[in-house]
């Protein structure tokens, strides 16, 4: 099926979803090991990326693969998951296909999967500046917690 630019999420929405969903969690998704990130971790815990995926849609089974690698790998295993996962997303309106989404996504997975949570505002401030997105949405979320 294919869908028509309307259809999906504009840049904007992506990153107001993604970035208040992670300053209100305030904590990294992470595997059941503690070991690294997960699109969706223990105690409800998403990722970046995570709070994109419609829950109809989620399956542990692409859980590993980063959004960098969805069509530049080569072992059958993580073709197969990376499909999994670009299918998820594109089943829940993020079109994984377009370079600027892609590009943003890939930003905000290393925001949440390389930094510390007291990191992510600044961070996200960052990235917002430098694709022409607002903060409106995230500077709410951090207006609440100050006065929570």
């Amino acid at each position: 099926m294919t869908k028509n630019k309307d259809q999906y999420l504009s840049l904007q929405h992506i990153f107001d979803k993604a970035a208040v969903g992670m300053l209100r969690q305030n904590a990294q998704a992470m595997n059941a090991d503690g070991e690294s990130c997960a699109y969706r971790g223990t105690e409800g815990c998403k990722c970046a990326v995570g709070f994109l995926i419609k829950d109809e849609h989620y399956s542990e089974f692409f859980e590993g693969p980063t959004i960098a690698q969805i069509g530049g790998v080569k072992c059958a295993t993580l073709i197969s998951k990376t499909n999994a996962l670009a299918t998820a997303l594109k089943s829940s309106h993020v079109n994984i296909d377009d370079p600027e989404v892609r590009y943003l996504l890939e930003s905000l997975q290393e925001i949440h999967d390389d930094g510390h949570p007291a990191q992510w505002p600044e961070d996200l401030h960052h990235l917002a500046e430098n694709r022409g997105l607002s903060t409106k949405s995230m500077d709410m979320v951090m207006e609440e917690r100050r006065h929570g």
